[in-house]
């Protein structure tokens, strides 16, 4: 196969494949969709008669007419999302009208709409009752949460900036005219110099103000009155913040060392000295103490109580002391 003949046959599936899409987009082929996928939902639920479930006939049979209108509103609102409530409302009803005689002939007439043209005027209310009941579940499917928004159409850009530009041309006849004969001559007017001066200059201002941060003053110098409360709570704050910022530029800052020779050093002052006494607690005395080592208490040289000398190691004790034991109370070493 030659490549003309593949491309023939690419575009030509292109061609189908856009068709398709067209016709799906279509409400009749979208309505037919509804009532053809409510068909094969409903056409499932005389089933359950099959199942043998513990109810009367009566509340199994008013189950799968709430259902098939369920079924049918369900379908509509999915499938006819993009279009209006009424269009959505009027292929349910269609839709349920088609369950319902789908019903009648899967049940032999217990539930629908029969086939026999001789029926009776009770078995025409009842059709007339199912079909109520269904429409009312099917239109409580399609509003229940549903807000619908007319869509708005917004004109293209394109013809603006097509407008902008026959605009710009209409009121600039002048130096478009002088740029040609520029051009033709050879040599640059000072005009088209200006121009090209202004130019630069835009995009060297365009580009400082991306790059730029605005401060907080910037930002909140608003077109107020002077006396409006608005303005003195953004005055207060922005104090507030120029002095935080100053108090933190502050602390980031390093300390500089001072030049001792300027500065007068300060003098410690001076503790007072402890005495002595207070240092020492220790009292160099001329005499010995004697103390008796029974009672311990000092063993004077004119005791009342008397005195009494251990002869082995000189210690001294009280009389009464010395006979309530009759020996000396310090351990000695030949004994």
């Amino acid at each position: 196969m030659s490549t003309a003949d593949v491309n023939d046959q690419s575009s030509s599936v292109t061609s189908d494949l856009f068709l398709m899409d067209e016709y799906l987009d279509k409400p009749p082929f979208r309505i037919v969709l509804v009532i053809m996928t409510a068909g094969i939902i409903t056409s499932l639920l005389p089933l359950l008669y099959l199942l043998n479930l513990p109810l009367s006939n009566e509340i199994l049979k008013w189950s799968i007419i709430l259902f098939s209108g369920f079924a049918a509103g369900l379908a509509a609102r999915l499938i006819l999302n993009n279009s209006g409530p009424g269009l959505q409302f009027a292929a349910a009803i269609s839709a349920i009208l088609v369950n319902l005689f789908i019903l009648g002939w899967l049940t032999l007439n217990l539930i629908g709409f029969g086939w026999n043209p001789t029926d009776t005027l009770f078995s025409s209310l009842r059709w007339g009752a199912e079909l109520l009941v269904a429409g009312l579940v099917a239109a409580v499917t399609i509003r229940a949460w549903n807000t619908f928004v007319p869509k708005i159409r917004i004109p293209s850009k394109p013809a603006k900036t097509e407008n902008k530009t026959t605009i710009k041309q209409d009121n600039k006849p002048a130096a478009t005219s002088q740029k040609k004969k520029s051009k033709k001559s050879g040599k640059s007017t000072g005009s088209t110099q200006k121009v090209r001066g202004r130019q630069t200059s835009q995009k060297k201002s365009s580009l400082r103000e991306i790059l730029v941060i605005p401060s907080i003053k910037r930002q909140t110098q608003v077109d107020r009155t002077s006396h409006s409360p608005i303005k003195t709570i953004e005055d207060r704050f922005l104090k507030m913040w120029e002095k935080a910022r100053v108090y933190r530029n502050q602390l980031s800052k390093p300390l500089s060392k001072p030049n001792s020779s300027r500065l007068i050093k300060d003098r410690k002052p001076q503790m007072q000295a402890p005495s002595r006494i207070e240092q020492n607690n220790v009292r160099l005395i001329g005499e010995v103490e004697h103390r008796c080592p029974y009672c311990l208490e000092v063993v004077q040289k004119k005791d009342p109580r008397g005195i009494k000398v251990c002869p082995i190691c000189q210690t001294h004790h009280h009389l009464d002391c010395w006979n309530i034991t009759g020996m000396c109370q310090v351990p000695h070493q030949n004994e």
